[in-house]
């Protein structure tokens, strides 16, 4: 962009960009963009259990932002509104009525699976490596 006869110039716009992606494809997505913050632009792949850890992680800071939001509607600071109160009770609606014992019952035995089923890779893997150990000498 520029003046005939003068010096050129450059103008920098902005351009709005919104990634898009599938929920089965937001684990990815999620996983590539934590290398822009690395000085190697690389990220190894995290254990199961540290997914887990990081998706309870996410799952407690968005009830807290819920619960605040929720507290300043009550108290007055921020006006109602009705579609966000619609979506609120939609959501709790979905939730199952379970008890918190059958709740706690329910997550240990998931995570004992998932535990079970680290262990026996982590095994199968050693008896492989001793297996090659054994026939390369």
């Amino acid at each position: 962009m520029g003046v005939p006869g003068k010096t050129m110039g450059c103008i920098f716009t902005p351009i709005p960009v919104e990634v898009t992606c599938y929920e089965a494809e937001r684990i990815g997505v999620d996983h590539i963009q934590l290398g822009k913050h690395h000085q190697q632009r690389s990220v190894s792949l995290a254990s199961d259990l540290q997914q887990v850890r990081a998706c309870c992680g996410r799952m407690h800071d968005m009830l807290l932002t819920v619960t605040h939001y929720i507290d300043d509607v009550l108290a007055g600071k921020v006006p109602t509104e009705n579609t966000t109160g619609r979506f609120l009770l939609e959501l709790v609606n979905r939730v199952p009525k379970l008890d918190a014992e059958a709740f706690e019952e329910m997550l240990n035995s998931n995570l004992k699976d998932l535990l079970m089923v680290l262990y026996l890779t982590n095994l199968t893997k050693a008896q492989l490596m001793l297996h090659e150990k054994l026939t390369l000498l």
